[in-house]
Parts: structure tokens; C-alpha cells; sequence
């Protein structure tokens, strides 16, 4: 009973936070079981639906809660598959990136000197050119698909987990309790992985979190641009970019795509936020016992 009492607790004092999370988990639920939660098959076209406004009566046992697209397609079953494409694009480029940017970064920040030097001239080779400039132009060149987007998003933001990861361990490698396993004969994979990584990982996560709604959104630009996914695969940018042909006339059609957007992506930063919080703040802001130090016993003295 004690874990329903803490998750009442947690849920009444950070309600923004609560609400964010259920958002994102339902919101995940349905891409994983599309099949199961969408009335429609998101691929099915029937002209003779098209642009139906929400709430229009359908051919299953749903209507048609958020209308229907250009195609006659059911809007709601587009709007899960666009989120099950756009939440592994997101996925995805996140763990590249953060894997290469990480490992870069612990090399750099740990050994210093010439590794330092070469790592660093890279991430301000990449940051004196806009990512967004590097997307389009590779994806030029390679052609817009699935594979490519999550390349192109890994490639253009490894180096901020690098930067980061690099501020940490120069600040970290000095500590007594790494200078204490060098001097005991670690091996420099020991300290890495046994010592520093499990204290830098809060920061890093918090970061990924971040990362995760940049490329959400980056993910929906290269799509709107028609650079990214393609039909007849399906995601919130796609969405967009065929609907602002109808905005006049229909009017469902980039409005739930961008609540859709607005919504993760304002999820993901409430969340990261409340994260940030929690790993800087003090034991006893965050709700933890405190106990109080031992007093010395009082020995009373003789006359």
C-alpha cells in the first residue's frame, strides 16, 4: 500500500508532471498497438470519404471521431501510425546520437590532449553550419526515407552530447574517488565504466529528454519540406504538408497533427524540466528522510 500512497503524493504535487506523463505513455500505447486501439486501417483510401468533417459517420464500428484526409482515409487511425513513425524516428535518432556523441565525449574529456583536440575541432566544425543546412543537403543526396531521417537527425546532434559529456568528466576526472581507483591500478575502461558513467548519467538522460522533442520537431520540418518520411508511410509533418492545401476547407486536417506536435513535444519538456529539478535538488526538497546527525553523548565534568 505504501507505493499507492507515494504515487497519490506524487501525482497530487506535480499534477503538470503527471498529466504530461500519462499523455506520453497513452500516447505510446496506441502507436505500439495501433491495431488494437485504431478504428480503421490507416492505409485504406476511399475517395468517396474524403475531407469528412469529425464526428462524420463511418463504414466501421467507430465514426469518423477526427474526419477523414484528401485520400477518404480515417484521420484518427493517420494521426496513431504518424505517431508509432515519428516517436521511432525520435528513438532512434536519440540512441545514435547519443551513443556516438557520449563515447566521444568520455574519450575527450578523459584523456585530454590530442583526442581533446580532435574531438573538439569537430563539434565546432559541425556547429559553425545550421543542421538543418546538413539535413537537406544529405538528404539530397541519399534520398528522403525512414533510414535516412534517423541518420541525418544523428549525424547533426551528436556533438551536443558530446560537449556535455566532455564538461562532466573534465570536472569529474579530478575527484578523490577516481584519483583513489587510478592509484589503486584500474585500468582506464575500470574507472570509466565502473566509476564516472554512473554520475554523469542523470545529466545525460535529462539531455536525451530534451534531444528527444528536437527531434520530434526536426523530424516533422524535414517531412513538411517533403524530405523526410514518404508516403505511404505516414507522420505529423506529412500530415501537415498535405493538409495546408484544404486549410480553408478543411480545417482538421493540420489542426490535429499540430495539437499532436504541441502536445509531445510540450510533454517531453515539462518532463525533462521536472527531471533537471530533481537531480539538483537538495535531499529534503525532494522529499527524502532526513536523519538527524548523532550527538556526542555529554560527559559531564568533575568537580
Amino acid at each position: 500500500m505504501r507505493w499507492i500512497t507515494r504515487g497519490a503524493r506524487f501525482v497530487w504535487h506535480h499534477k503538470l508532471v503527471s498529466c504530461s506523463m500519462a499523455f506520453l505513455v497513452v500516447l505510446a500505447f496506441a502507436a505500439v498497438f495501433r491495431d488494437a486501439v485504431t478504428p480503421y486501417d490507416p492505409y485504406s483510401t476511399d475517395v468517396s470519404l474524403r475531407n469528412l468533417p469529425p464526428l462524420s459517420d463511418g463504414t466501421g464500428w467507430l465514426p469518423h471521431v477526427l474526419g477523414t484526409d484528401p485520400l477518404g482515409r480515417d484521420l484518427l487511425s493517420v494521426l496513431v501510425e504518424g505517431a508509432r513513425v515519428s516517436l521511432v524516428v525520435g528513438l532512434l535518432s536519440v540512441l545514435v546520437s547519443g551513443t556516438f556523441g557520449v563515447v566521444l565525449g568520455l574519450a575527450a574529456g578523459y584523456f585530454r590532449g590530442r583526442t581533446d583536440d580532435v574531438v573538439m575541432r569537430l563539434v565546432d566544425l559541425q556547429m559553425s553550419v545550421p543542421s538543418l543546412l546538413i539535413a537537406l543537403l544529405v538528404l539530397y543526396v541519399l534520398g528522403p526515407s525512414l533510414t535516412n531521417v534517423v541518420f541525418v537527425l544523428a549525424i547533426t546532434r551528436w556533438m551536443v552530447y558530446a560537449r556535455v559529456t566532455r564538461g562532466l568528466m573534465l570536472s569529474m576526472r579530478e575527484e578523490l574517488f577516481v584519483e583513489a581507483a587510478r592509484s589503486l591500478g584500474a585500468s582506464h575502461l575500470r574507472i570509466i565504466v565502473r566509476h564516472m558513467i554512473p554520475n554523469i548519467m542523470a545529466p545525460i538522460m535529462v539531455l536525451a529528454t530534451l534531444e528527444m522533442a528536437v527531434m520530434l520537431l526536426t523530424e516533422a520540418s524535414l517531412s513538411f519540406l517533403g524530405l523526410g518520411i514518404q508516403p505511404p508511410q505516414s507522420s505529423w509533418g506529412l500530415m501537415l504538408a498535405q493538409g495546408r492545401e484544404y486549410l480553408t476547407t478543411a480545417w482538421w486536417l493540420v489542426t490535429f497533427p499540430g495539437l499532436a506536435i504541441l502536445l509531445t513535444t510540450l510533454s517531453i519538456n515539462i518532463i525533462a524540466t521536472w527531471m533537471r529539478a530533481r537531480s539538483t535538488e537538495s535531499p529534503r526538497e525532494s522529499g527524502a528522510v532526513v536523519e538527524p546527525p548523532a550527538r556526542a553523548p555529554l560527559v559531564a565534568q568533575q568537580a
